[in-house]
Formats: C-alpha cells, sequence, structure tokens
C-alpha cells in the first residue's frame, strides 16, 4: 500500500499552498470565523479561487470543469481548512455539493444555467433540508411544493439552513407527493432565496454562531428548477450527501498546533503546563487519533476518486472527527485552565479566544450532518451487515 502523494498531486500542494502565503489576509480568516462566516474579504479570496478554475477543480471539463480527481479537490479543502480559509466548509456548497449532483442527475440546460455562475464564484448555494420535525430522519420532512402549470408553490418552514443569509440560492428538499411513501415522495429543487413570499430569521447558537429559520409562504418556483424526476429527491440526496461528507482534518491540525504553541509560550513565561503527565498523555493521546482521522479521510477521498461508493466509510469519518473535535476541546480547556474559558474580547484571553470558542462550537459537530447516533446505525447496517 503506497500512502504517497503522486509528484502532480504534491506539486498541486505546493501550488495552492503559495496561493494561499500570498492571498489570505486575515481579515479573510477573521470573518470566516466569525458568527457570520461570509463577508467581503472571504468573497473576494473565493472570487480569486474562482479564477483559477478551484470551485470548479473536480468536475468533468464538459461541464465546466477542470477534469481534476475527487483526491484533488480532498488536497485542496484539507489546506484550505487548515489555514483557515474560505471554501472549506459553509462555502463553496454549489462546487462541491450541488454541481456533482446536478452533473448527475440536471439537465443539460440546468447544468448551462446555473454551473458557470457557480464556478466563477457568482452564486452559492445553502442547503435546505433540516425542517422543525424532520433532521436526521430527513424522510419525515413536510414542507410541500404543489404543481400549478409550470410552476410550483411551496410553503413550510426550514431549520437550521446555516448559509442562506449570504447564498443566493436554496438547495431545497420538498414533499411534491404526501400520496406515496414517505422516501417517495420527496423532491429537490433549485429556488432563487430573493424570491417573494421567503422570509429569513437568524438562529444563533450557544457558540455565537449564525444559522437560519427559512419561511416560504407560497413561494412560486419554476418548474423546471426540479432537479431530476418528481419523488426521487431522497434518492439525489443521499448522493448528494456523499459529495457533502468528504471530510477534511486540516481544521482539527490547526486547533492541536495553535493549543501545543500557546502551552509552550506559557512554558517560556514561567507557567509550565506542558510538564503535567496528564496533560502531556492527552496530547500525545491527541496526536495519534489526529494521524487515524486523517488517514480514514484520505480513505473516503481515494474511494471517490476510483468511483466507489463510501457511505459507510464517510460515516465514520463523521463519527470519529466530530466526537474527536469534541476530545480536543475538551482537553484546550483543562490544559489552558481558567483562562481558557476567557472570551476573545477579553485582554488575558489565549489563543484569542479560540479555546472558549471552540469548546462551545464542538457541541454541534456530533448533531450537524447527521447525528453520531445516525451514523453509528449506518456503519452498523451498512458496514457491518447488522440487522435494525
Amino acid at each position: 500500500m503506497d500512502f504517497r502523494l503522486s509528484s502532480d498531486q504534491e506539486s498541486f500542494v505546493a501550488e495552492v499552498r503559495q496561493f494561499l502565503d500570498k492571498e489570505l489576509t486575515p481579515e479573510a480568516v477573521e470573518e470566516v470565523a466569525s458568527e457570520e462566516r461570509m463577508g467581503p474579504n472571504a468573497k473576494a479570496m473565493l472570487l480569486k479561487m474562482a479564477e483559477r478554475g478551484w470551485l470548479s477543480l473536480h468536475w468533468p471539463k464538459d461541464y465546466y470543469g477542470g477534469g481534476r480527481t475527487a483526491m484533488e479537490r480532498f488536497l485542496l479543502t484539507d489546506e484550505l481548512a487548515y489555514r483557515g480559509a474560505p471554501g472549506a466548509a459553509n462555502s463553496n456548497t454549489g462546487g462541491r455539493i450541488v454541481a456533482p449532483t446536478l452533473i448527475m442527475f440536471g439537465t443539460r440546460e440546468q447544468c448551462d444555467r446555473f454551473l458557470p455562475p457557480i464556478a466563477r464564484g457568482e452564486i452559492d448555494f445553502a442547503l435546505g433540508y433540516t425542517e422543525p420535525n424532520a433532521g436526521s430522519d430527513l424522510a419525515s420532512l413536510e414542507m410541500r411544493a404543489e404543481l400549478d402549470g409550470d410552476q410550483y408553490t411551496v410553503t413550510g418552514t426550514k431549520f437550521f439552513n446555516t448559509a442562506c443569509h449570504y447564498a443566493e440560492y436554496h438547495w431545497l428538499a420538498v414533499r411534491t407527493d404526501p400520496k406515496t411513501p414517505k422516501h417517495k415522495g420527496i423532491s429537490l429543487m433549485m429556488v432563487d432565496l430573493k424570491s417573494p413570499g421567503i422570509e429569513i430569521k437568524p438562529i444563533w447558537t450557544m457558540a455565537g454562531d449564525r444559522t437560519n429559520a427559512v419561511h416560504y409562504d407560497h413561494v412560486r418556483v419554476p418548474k423546471n428548477n426540479l432537479l431530476g424526476e418528481p419523488g426521487q429527491g431522497f434518492y439525489y440526496m443521499a448522493k448528494a450527501l456523499e459529495f457533502e461528507r468528504m471530510f477534511v482534518s486540516g481544521d482539527l491540525r490547526r486547533y492541536y498546533e495553535q493549543l501545543l504553541i500557546e502551552l509552550k509560550k506559557e512554558r517560556a513565561a514561567g507557567q509550565d503546563r506542558l510538564s503535567d503527565p496528564r496533560i502531556r498523555q492527552t496530547l500525545a493521546e491527541l496526536a495519534i487519533e489526529l494521524h487515524i482521522v486523517r488517514l480514514f479521510t484520505y480513505r473516503v477521498a481515494w474511494s471517490l476518486t476510483v468511483g466507489q461508493s463510501a457511505g459507510r466509510e464517510a460515516s465514520i469519518v463523521k463519527l470519529f472527527k466530530s466526537e474527536l473535535a469534541q476530545r480536543m476541546a475538551r482537553a484546550g480547556a483543562q490544559a489552558l485552565g481558567l483562562y481558557g474559558q476567557l472570551e476573545p474580547d477579553s485582554p488575558r484571553t489565549p489563543m484569542n479566544g479560540r479555546a472558549e470558542r471552540y469548546y462551545l462550537q464542538s457541541v454541534s459537530a456530533s448533531i450537524t450532518g447527521g447525528s453520531s447516533e445516525v451514523q453509528r446505525n449506518v456503519i452498523a447496517q451498512r458496514g457491518l451487515g447488522l440487522p435494525r
């Protein structure tokens, strides 16, 4: 088994790093880490990436893409996450998730209409799956879309749709046939978020991050914005989730390295927490787990590159990474002591408040994108063949 990257892949990683060294600004990183997630500096950074073809890196060349592999898209996203740059999460949803699904199931007209502006960074999408009574069980969603001539009329509410306050389009799951079994009555459509009848209200998490409740009141959506066949949306979502769950570990490595730097600074200042054997043991265990999760992420990227389904492997990564993030957050809070609880605006906070914020943010890690309980079920049933 050869774990080395090819020479072309190594050259690509070097190109990405040089680009980030030159173009990534502290202001853009701050905007990505802020409660709003996206601002003018982060947007400008995405546009520079678009000029290089990186927002459409892994699309087929016949569909306005670069024709590169899923592995190269993974390498790009991992570097972006490591540097805290836009494009790793909650941005470029259109390029990472919507476009590959649209290429597989959409019409050529839809691809010609949506793919070029996604590739240029002119439009992006927010995922519109979760509802008040349909989170992990997406087949239970109730938002209705009724066909009226050449348009659908959509009514209902979505919750926790994070990017809706800055994205241009909604990748919306709706129920178009309430009379069929719940898995078979769902459709996917692309909705302009400026359409009359849409109201976006912020929901603030315990970490101060913004997500959204999105209310539809008889919103008119063109029929030709429906993806594929009516009633097949649940299966299209399953494929889209595979693209979404090419997870990276760069963000975890960044936090771990920042924690080590802070503890070394404290040692130089006379407060030597690194001599505590409990802290040293915890840090050593986390270093091992970081290597494990990185190998897991490479496995999923490789599977998608060679055309294999990565459903159960993606669930393994999601489960392990989200719970590792929580272990790292607890370790950081314990290693830094009471100062680790200080918020970013405190003059004595270590890591610019990163430890306190990361601790709060990590709580949702094992819930969003499919809870840990759901991932364990997927692993048990699809990976081990256990009964329901």
